[in-house]
């Protein structure tokens, strides 16, 4: 006798994002089979705003299997992850996976696909490696006892990053990495004052017979040009990536503040050196967002969108005078609205710190500039 079950599926898709002041309609098919019957009024979309409570509503029968449900965009300030449930009459119940998404008019992607060079990523390897250092080519698959070691190709195109790359026809242990770590490290990336979403293709490889002895790869981001790290991603076991290039995203503002000095880093390792390890990166894009009308959105005074005004805003604003080094908004920075960065603005802060001179200029929370001048900032606000 044929099991009794149902399936939840997306046969046109999930939005790309949910606009800022309007809606996405999500359809979904939602099949009994094995005699099953859905109960329609049990087949609902559960919708968390800003990493919220998610709340359930009753999705809208459509016929033939088909739901509706809806994503409104002025429930949330940000982002929703949102999953869809349904049941039989018999109580049997199943649930989709949680698909996230920020709310956006526009979304930008920036992809590197490495067809064109290096483009400003660089390597650091450990002394310890002796093969298997980042290199940036057309990679020559290996194979070893049947499995993928190194990939033939790359994710997209010709060109991508692997460890190390062998001859034609060589065995898989020539040019493996051996020893570590080896870093690919990224050029500086400006995302202050918004709410990027990297992703990228990865392949890993660690073939080694005792599970104690497995190697991680590793992807860091930093928000201080590469000074400090925080681990965004591990990767290990037998295969890594089962042999096969797969696409994995990751939200930054999970993992740091985005600010005008983000640096990505992917390390691999053979250490101790006593297993074939192979990695390899493609096609790294980086998507931004905004929405329209709004112009750009930030805090006059948090210089460095940490969210708060304190001390470390004014040293922002002399550190971009008298060192260069950029700061997270230009609009932020400009805490006198006189459309211009200098001195005063830092002393502006300090005397609404602590000469109890009141508010700075608007917007005092997150909003738009109210004054037009040439200067600029990310949208969003931390």
């Amino acid at each position: 006798e044929a099991p009794i079950g149902l399936e939840i599926s997306f046969p046109v898709g999930t939005p790309d994002a949910v606009p800022c002041e309007g809606q996405a309609i999500v359809p979904a098919l939602v099949e009994a089979y094995g005699g099953g019957v859905i109960s329609e009024p049990n087949v609902k979309i559960h919708v968390s705003a800003d990493g919220g409570p998610f709340v359930e509503t009753v999705m809208t029968p459509l016929g033939n299997g088909l739901f509706e449900g809806i994503l409104d965009g002025t429930q949330a300030d940000t982002s929703m992850e949102w999953f869809v449930s349904g049941e039989l009459t018999s109580g049997l119940s199943q649930i989709s996976q949680t698909f996230f998404n920020v709310l956006a008019d526009n979304i930008d992607r920036d992809v590197e696909d490495f067809e064109a060079g290096n483009n400003g990523w660089t390597v650091e390897t450990d002394a310890s490696v002796s093969a298997g250092a980042w290199v940036l080519v057309d990679p020559n698959g290996t194979t070893s006892g049947g499995t993928a070691s190194q990939p033939e190709n790359a994710a997209s195109g010709t060109q991508c990053w692997i460890t190390g790359n062998g001859v034609v026809g060589g065995a898989a242990g020539s040019a493996d990495l051996d020893g570590g770590p080896t870093h690919l490290i990224s050029p500086t990336y400006n995302l202050a004052g918004t709410t990027p979403i990297i992703s990228f293709s990865l392949w890993y490889a660690n073939i080694e017979t005792d599970p104690n002895q497995f190697d991680d790869f590793v992807v860091s981001i930093s928000a201080d040009a590469g000074i400090t790290w925080n681990t965004a991603l591990v990767v290990g076991g037998a295969l890594g990536t089962s042999s096969n290039w797969q696409t994995f995203e990751i939200l930054v503002t999970d993992i740091v503040t985005p600010t005008a000095n983000m640096v990505f880093r992917f390390t691999a390792s053979d250490s101790p050196n006593n297993s074939l390890c192979e990695a390899g990166m493609d096609d790294f894009t980086v998507e931004t967002t905004s929405c329209n009308g709004q112009g750009p959105q930030f805090k006059r005074g948090d210089v460095n969108l940490d969210g708060n005004r304190d001390i470390s805003d004014p040293v922002s604003i002399l550190q971009m005078l008298f060192n260069g080094t950029a700061v997270g908004c230009d609009d932020a920075a400009d805490a006198n609205d006189d459309g211009s960065l200098n001195i005063a603005d830092a002393v502006a802060i300090l005397s609404h710190l602590f000469g109890a001179t009141g508010n700075l200029p608007e917007p005092v929370d997150c909003g738009p500039d109210p004054t037009d001048d040439i200067l600029e900032c990310g949208s969003g606000c931390i």
